[in-house]
Formats: structure tokens, sequence, C-alpha cells
């Protein structure tokens, strides 16, 4: 005689089911509705601070692994003629950028005294060791965290520019927002011309550059740099270059997409500047304020 299968383990299963569901939404709901001090972020500060060591570990596991794909990918060259023609491009590059700003600062008495007053840039020096996993949130984490002196706000710079800012700190780590974060915004302006506006970070991982006057002259290739507006970042650091300028045909601003200075998947050592230039300007700019890097 045929056993019909009992219907149990199917409703005690979609028991559980329902069960882990609704569990997910009130731990959701306590999330959003608690602080910053709450129990539940308390519990991932404290995850993170443990996990944060292991993180270093992998990246130092893997940092060998990593070069030896750079290598393969220069074989036409040697090793050491790779890197030493990589570093004189990075040297140069910024060289260049450093002394077109310089030159520009200097045209006016008001930007020499300026220029004169800011301070020299500190920084502490931190490992990349959690990289984005999705194009919705361009956040890292870093090794250097509240022990090292870190502080929310902090503006964290690459080896070619500005990379974002410390958003969540913990004793032995720091998450840090990218530029190319959408909820990013950066007060910037072209090198060549002035021209000011705001970078705001897109799910493609170009920033967009909002506000330009469909009258301002843009060309491919143009430096763009933070001006220094709002106080959250320095003026002068490199956000990164034009790739194209469409001007709107209704509206009155272009539609500027630039190229962020690095490409985070290649990058394990950062800076975190601790002593960047006080409070500058705050002033709207449509709908954001510049400096607004949140």
């Amino acid at each position: 005689m045929k056993v019909q299968p009992t219907k149990e383990p199917r409703e005690a299963k979609l028991w559980i089911a329902a069960v882990m569901v609704v569990l997910a939404i009130l731990v959701m709901t306590v999330w959003f509705r608690e602080g910053e001090r709450g129990p539940l972020h308390q519990l991932r500060t404290g995850i993170q601070t443990v996990a944060s060591p292991i993180g270093s570990i992998g990246n130092l596991v893997t940092s060998p692994v990593r070069s030896w794909a750079v290598d393969v990918s220069d074989v036409s060259i040697s090793q050491e003629d790779a890197r030493t023609l990589q570093r004189q491009n990075v040297e140069l590059r910024a060289k260049v950028v450093e002394l077109e700003e310089q030159l520009l600062r200097f045209e006016t008495l008001e930007q020499l005294t300026a220029a004169q007053q800011n301070p020299e840039f500190e920084g502490v020096e931190a490992q990349v060791i959690g990289i984005p996993v999705n194009a919705w949130e361009q956040v890292i984490t870093l090794n250097k965290g509240t022990r090292e002196g870190i502080a929310i706000s902090m503006p964290v710079v690459g080896p070619k520019g500005l990379l974002g800012q410390v958003v969540e700190v913990g004793p032995n780590f720091s998450k840090v927002l990218l530029i190319t974060d959408r909820r990013s915004g950066v007060a910037c302006m072209l090198q060549r011309t002035r021209t000011p506006g705001i970078g705001t970070g897109s799910l493609s991982g170009t920033l967009t550059l909002e506000f330009v006057a469909n009258e301002a002259e843009v060309v491919p290739g143009d430096v763009v740099i933070t001006s220094g507006m709002g106080g959250i970042y320095p003026a002068g650091l490199v956000v990164g270059e034009v790739l194209d300028a469409l001007t709107g045909v209704s509206s009155l601003y272009q539609t500027i997409r630039v190229v962020p200075a690095h490409n985070i998947n290649a990058l394990s050592t950062v800076s975190i500047l601790t002593n960047t230039a006080p409070f500058v300007e705050t002033a709207p700019i449509g709908d954001r304020q510049i400096g607004d890097g949140q």
C-alpha cells in the first residue's frame, strides 16, 4: 500500500519562514528608529572592532596575489621598470597639477593671502581592509580608528587625490564614504577656468558635476579639484578629470561626467588627513550645501 507524504514538514517550513520574515522586519524597524548609540548599532561596532584585525590579516595575505596580478598584466616590460614608470607618472602628474594650482592661486592678492594661511596637511596612513560590495554603498573600511586620533568627517586621500570622508569610526577601524557614492557631495571647481560646481556620485562609478552653467567652457580632460567651500574638504585636492560635457537643451546647466582620480579596487594604502584647513565658507547651490559630504 502506497503511503501518502505528510504535510507537516512543509507546514513547519512555512511557519519557520514566516517567523524569520517577522523577525527581520522587527530588527530593521528597531535599527532605523534607534539612534547611533542604540543596542544594535553598538553591537555592530563591537563586531567590527573584533573583525577589523582579521581584515588586516586578510589584506596582508592577499597583497602578494594582487601584486602578482599587476605584474602579469605588465609582461611586456620588467616588473621593476613598470613600477618605476608608474610611480614617476603619478609623481609628475601630481606635480603638474600642484604647480598649475599655485600659479592660478597667486594671480590675485586675496588668493595669495589665503594660500599662505593654509596649514600643511598631516595624515595618518591606513590600510584598506574592506572595499565596496555593490554599487549602492560605496564605502571602504580602514584599519585605523579612534586609537590613532581618527574622527568622523576627516577627509581621506590616495596618491592621486580625494577619496572621501570618514563617516563611522571605532577603536581600530574607520569607514569612509567615497565621493563616488550617490549620497556624497563635494564642492568642486574646474581648475583651468575656476568654474564652481557640486560633484555627486552615481551607480556607474563616475561623478556628475552639477550646477555648471551652459555658457561655461568645459572640455574633456579638464582637471576637477576641491574648492574648499563648506569646510569639509580643503581646497586644491584632485577629484578627477572631465570625461564629457553635454549642454542642456531644456536646462540651464550642463551635464558633465567626471572620472574619479582613483580606482578603489587598486588601492591598498590611503591617508586620513587629521589637520585640514578650518571652515572656509558655506553657501547653497540648488538643493545641495557646498561642502556637504553626506
